[in-house]
């Protein structure tokens, strides 16, 4: 009974990261061949981009709990927490030890995706315990022997996963959660995003009292200040317009998008992840209205929107659709060498996503991803600049030199 019982738990927890973030980003639990036995690879793994965060999670059903002292209570929170901790290093160990392509991942989304230990440069764990915690504030610090980690309530991180519906902005939480809290009370994650927030919106310093945070502080900063939110405004559903992005990469046809390759998919969905909450509403809002307005006069519209990490090239049109993925790629390329051509860095991405009008019968998503420099003459800068139009640069390089990376 109380395996099955972790065993849904544990489910639920990879469901509600799964449900709330990016499908493509949580990834089961794999059992590896080492020597003669086989090691469990993570109760379950957020992986975006270069960061792994490894999942542990310990339950205790309530009926066990119900009949033990506070201080017996204490005892299996620390024991629970010491062993969860010691089972993620050893889950690094097998990740950093593996050699590319031996072991192969499986996402929510049911994309299998071959590990490449060589791709991250850090780990981190995330102690999960479904139990009610002792009633004097426990607060177990952050474990940093060999992986950075640490611990909350089952039910705070279903409260992250909702505030922050991205696996990119959970990824970043935990990092900027390390950094910041040394130690936080057991069912206290609510109030110590508010902090992080504040701190990092008003430069006001974080600090925990001794006696703990009020229960009401994270709903109190949400009332004062709920542009800080995905959800604070009428507005914010057009958000949803890049989760359906995501999920239209899934979707793709391999004819008409470069999303074969798991790992090329991959990176066209951390892409579309790594977009601030709060920007995706202004783009969503603007590619709605494009839409819309070629749905109702017809043709062709391409947009430019500049993110924190690149460019996203989006293209609505009424064109047979091989034809608006053959515009998609001209145009995307254009618009990526003329960034280089201007000074970006030849690190730059740019993504170019097509979708037909509004509205319409059905919907597709297409995408072409370009990353690096590009080598470019003069006759073709002219033909480039004749076709697609100049765009000014200036301004995009000032916007990039100004985000964190």
């Amino acid at each position: 009974m109380a395996d099955s019982y972790g065993i849904d738990v544990e489910r639920w927890l990879r469901e509600v990261a799964a449900h709330h973030g990016v499908a493509d980003f949580v990834f089961r639990s794999v059992n590896v061949s080492k020597g003669k036995a086989k090691r469990e690879v993570g109760d379950f793994l957020l992986w975006v981009g270069d960061v792994v965060a490894i999942i542990s999670s310990k339950s205790r059903e309530p009926a066990a709990a119900a009949r033990e002292t506070q201080e017996r209570r204490r005892k299996w929170f620390n024991k629970q927490i010491t062993d969860a901790y010691d089972e993620i290093i050893g889950v690094a160990r097998t990740l950093k030890s593996a050699a590319a392509g031996t072991i192969v991942l499986e996402s929510e989304r049911g994309v299998r995706v071959p590990w490449d230990p060589g791709a991250i440069t850090d780990y981190v764990g995330v102690v999960l315990v479904h139990a009610a915690p002792p009633e004097d504030d426990l607060a177990p610090p952050i474990m940093n022997n060999a992986v950075p980690a640490i611990a909350m309530l089952a039910d705070d991180w279903d409260f992250l996963n909702q505030v922050l519906p991205s696996t990119m902005s959970v990824i970043r939480y935990l990092g900027r959660r390390l950094r910041y809290i040394p130690a936080c009370p057991m069912g206290a994650e609510s109030a110590v995003l508010a902090l992080i927030l504040e701190h990092e919106s008003t430069g006001t310093p974080i600090s925990i009292p001794h006696l703990g945070l009020p229960k009401d502080h994270f709903a109190r900063v949400a009332t004062e200040h709920p542009d800080w939110f995905l959800g604070g405004d009428p507005d914010d559903h057009f958000s949803f317009v890049i989760s359906a992005m995501i999920e239209g990469a899934a979707d793709a046809d391999p004819h008409f998008s470069d999303t074969a390759d798991p790992r090329a998919y991959m990176r066209i969905v951390e892409f579309l992840d790594r977009i601030p909450l709060l920007n995706r509403v202004t783009i969503g809002r603007a590619v709605i209205e494009r839409c819309q307005r070629v749905g109702s006069s017809g043709g062709r519209i391409a947009s430019r929107f500049v993110v924190p990490h690149g460019m996203l090239i989006f293209v609505t049109d009424d064109a047979d659709r091989a034809d608006r993925a053959e515009y998609i790629k001209h145009v995307t390329f254009a618009r990526h060498s003329q960034a280089l051509d201007g000074g970006a860095p030849e690190s730059l991405m740019t993504l170019g996503i097509g979708t037909e009008p509004i509205p319409t019968d059905g919907r597709s998503h297409d995408f072409v991803m370009i990353q690096g420099g590009i080598q470019s003459d003069s006759d073709f800068r002219t033909r480039r600049d004749e076709l697609f139009q100049p765009i000014d640069v200036e301004p995009m390089l000032e916007y990039w030199a100004t985000q964190s990376p």
